[in-house]
């Protein structure tokens, strides 16, 4: 143990990239600075998931205060090959860490549901204001789920 403590499963996305084809896997890096619970605990890190394109989680990377607390349900997600499509309709309780896993699957499933977009406008900014870019939550559907049935 350490701290900050580190958890990880499966294939790192360097790994991934190796195993599958650089064009054949997608990750995403959760930045703890927007979790509900690592603000109330004053922490900070990521949580980074790797998925196959179309497939299975094959890797979860996690750095932070308390993310050991989250390997479970990783090992459990990457061992069963479970897809994002499969996690995101789950619960992941709020204020809790767990929604850093939460919110990674979804992004990973196509349905992002806090991810900060940052664009630039100076037409109206000036240029200090230009430089560091306008943050906006970028409009979602929660709709559908992708239709692909586990058995």
């Amino acid at each position: 143990y350490c701290e900050p403590e580190i958890a990880s499963v499966g294939l790192t996305e360097a790994k991934a990239a190796e195993q599958y084809g650089a064009d054949k896997i997608k990750a995403y890096d959760y930045n703890l600075a927007g979790n509900g619970k690592s603000e109330i605990l004053g922490t900070s890190g990521s949580v980074k998931v790797v998925r196959v394109i179309d497939g299975p989680v094959v890797g979860v990377h996690m750095i932070g205060a308390r993310v050991g607390e989250l390997i479970g349900e990783a090992q459990l997600v990457v061992n069963w090959e479970a897809h994002p499509e499969d996690i995101a309709p789950l619960v992941h309780g709020h204020p809790t860490q767990n929604e850093a896993l939460g919110e990674a699957f979804l992004y990973l499933a196509g349905k992002p549901l806090h991810h900060l977009v940052r664009t630039l406008s100076t037409t109206k900014l000036s240029n200090a204001e230009a430089t560091q870019g306008e943050i906006f939550h970028e409009p979602v559907s929660q709709s559908s789920r992708s239709g692909r049935e586990r058995h």
